[in-house]
């Protein structure tokens, strides 16, 4: 039984230590290839995406959901359990944004150097939706749009009012003068589809919205960890943790 368990572990390093090893062999290719690459703008716009990368994976693989109100914590990326009502709320209460609060934050996107050249401020509402304040009850003849998504919806870098939900409301109130327009910013940082699902189920439709807008997909693509490994990836925060996630 001993000598089962050491060549499990035995193999189980193998593999380990063959996944690593491509992993170098990958990254090293990729640099390579791109030093040697004549179009220089491209190799730099590489790079840059590269580092890019990095610090929002810096961000967004801690668990703890108080370090950042606008990265939701690592458990609610993934789209698995998506049918269980215990999961979708506890999606919803990971995500929501916290109610009447101001926040100044910068664009994290870019280099740390510039975070005092890209602040912008971000005020959440009564209901937890960035803007102006909105009553729970529909007025009569208001036709209500709530916008949910993650970063464009969300408007990132930019102050309530540039965001887009805010300009697609001043242009319909300025376009269409005969009827009343309302369009809530329910955007989130890192949103998945699983943070809309949750939010619908456990909030948006109270609200008796006319038209929903949905802006998910690009961030699914690439959560794929937490369906595998949930318990590891769940472990508390630490630098050995984040570096394995």
């Amino acid at each position: 039984m001993k000598r089962k368990i050491q060549k499990i572990v035995f193999v189980s390093a193998k593999v380990l230590l063959f996944c690593v090893a491509v992993l170098i062999a990958s990254e090293l290719i990729l640099h390579a290839s791109e030093s040697f690459q004549k179009d220089k703008t491209q190799a730099a716009m590489h790079k840059l995406l590269r580092r890019v990368g990095v610090r929002i994976n810096e961000r967004w693989l801690r668990t703890n959901p108080n370090s950042d109100p606008f990265v939701p914590p690592l458990l609610v990326f993934s789209n698995k359990d998506f049918d269980k009502p215990e999961r979708l709320k506890e999606v919803f209460e990971a995500t929501k944004l916290p109610p009447s609060r101001t926040w100044v934050s910068h664009d994290f996107l870019q280099d740390e150097s510039r975070a005092n050249d890209t602040q912008y401020i971000i005020h959440s509402n009564s209901l937890g939706f960035r803007g102006r304040e909105y009553t729970r009850e529909k007025p009569d003849g208001t036709y209500r749009i709530i916008a949910l998504g993650a970063y464009h919806v969300f408007g990132h870098g930019v102050g309530d009012n540039e965001a887009y939900p805010a300009r697609l409301e001043q242009e319909l109130n300025k376009n269409i003068p005969d009827k009343k327009f309302e369009v809530w910013n329910g955007g989130r940082h890192a949103g998945t589809a699983i943070v809309g699902l949750a939010r619908m189920k456990n909030e948006i439709f109270n609200y008796k919205p006319d038209m929903l807008i949905l802006d998910y997909g690009f961030l699914d693509t690439t959560v794929f960890g937490d369906n595998f490994l949930p318990a590891g990836l769940r472990l508390p925060d630490s630098p050995t943790y984040v570096i394995l996630r």
